[in-house]
């Protein structure tokens, strides 16, 4: 993986020229860090072929587009590196400020969902096999 960080201290065409030479010199993905805006966006994809990576950061100089609008754009990959965890927060936040009004939160996963996903079942499985044995 290409990533090229020179957009912010080299400007924009000074980022395309360095990724086009990663691409040059086979780069399986090409990352530019911090498009300003969607028209910056397809520029990169539309002037440098190869198979593009969006990071969208809420609160980041690129704009946050849905996955749709990114293939659109040009892009195969997209990263939403913080989304879960934004999301997580703010339901933790919701169920405290629940609890703290005697309130239990509307909004949670059964305890069957949360042993398969944490892996409970997996670990009593493991522990009837050496109780088995």
């Amino acid at each position: 993986m290409a990533r090229i960080d020179a957009r912010s201290a080299a400007g924009l065409a000074e980022a395309l020229w360095r990724l086009a030479a990663f691409a040059d010199l086979g780069a399986d993905i090409l990352f530019l860090e911090a498009p300003r805006d969607e028209a910056e966006m397809a520029r990169c994809c539309r002037d440098v072929p190869g198979v593009h990576m969006a990071n969208m950061l809420e609160g980041g100089l690129t704009p946050v587009l849905p996955p749709a609008r990114l293939a659109e754009l040009g892009y195969c990959i997209a990263a939403y590196p913080l989304i879960l965890v934004a999301v997580a927060v703010a339901a933790m936040r919701e169920a405290l400020a629940g609890l703290a009004t005697e309130r239990m939160p509307q909004h949670q996963a059964d305890f069957a969902t949360l042993r398969a996903i944490l892996g409970f079942d997996a670990y009593d499985h493991l522990l009837e096999s050496y109780v088995a044995s």
